[in-house]
């Protein structure tokens, strides 16, 4: 493919480091580690890259605590996930745990943890109401609902917090049967 850069484009062309920087961060936000790793695979001398990234740094266009807080947010309101998944998926971007520990506490507390896990059980319920299933049915509830139960772990909720929305929900499906 002749569009693509060549994966050394960037050996012996120090001027171009930058360049390069800024092409990467006008299309989205990386952690320093990130933008690192991508200057140093198109072959950028290690030293050019690390006088780089402290500019970049010091004219604020790359910021690992700006980053760790927007894609905190970003999970938050556009892919909820639980605090650890969060957490996970920093630490494996190059962000410092005392980062992802402001960022986390800052903009994702427990509160709008359990907000986030209460729009994915109301987003995807496990099965119809006892009170509209057969007695074979039954079983197949507390199937789909262990599903939905390693699905939130899965995607770092914890236990006791999935368990509590679940017996919630259970509790309000039972009350509104008792009326009708």
């Amino acid at each position: 493919m002749a569009w693509r850069k060549a994966k050394n484009d960037l050996a012996g062309a120090a001027e171009r480091v930058l360049s390069a920087a800024l092409q990467y961060l006008a299309r989205r936000d990386y952690t320093i580690a990130e933008l690192r790793g991508k200057l140093l695979d198109r072959g950028a001398d290690a030293e050019r890259v690390s006088e780089v990234i402290a500019r970049l740094r010091r004219e604020r266009y790359l910021d690992d605590a700006r980053y760790a807080l927007a894609y905190t947010r970003d999970r938050r309101e556009f892919r909820p996930c639980g605090a650890s998944a969060i957490r996970h998926e920093l630490a494996r971007r190059g962000v410092a745990a005392e980062l992802i520990d402001a960022a986390l506490s800052a903009e994702y507390g427990e509160d709008e943890q359990r907000l986030a896990l209460r729009r994915l059980l109301e987003k995807e319920p496990p099965t119809a109401p006892a009170g509209q299933m057969g007695p074979d049915d039954a079983q197949a509830r507390r199937k789909a609902r262990e599903r939905q139960y390693r699905r939130l772990l899965a995607k770092g909720f914890p236990q006791a917090m999935i368990l509590g929305e679940m017996r919630r929900i259970d509790d309000a499906v039972a009350e509104a049967e008792k009326i009708y």
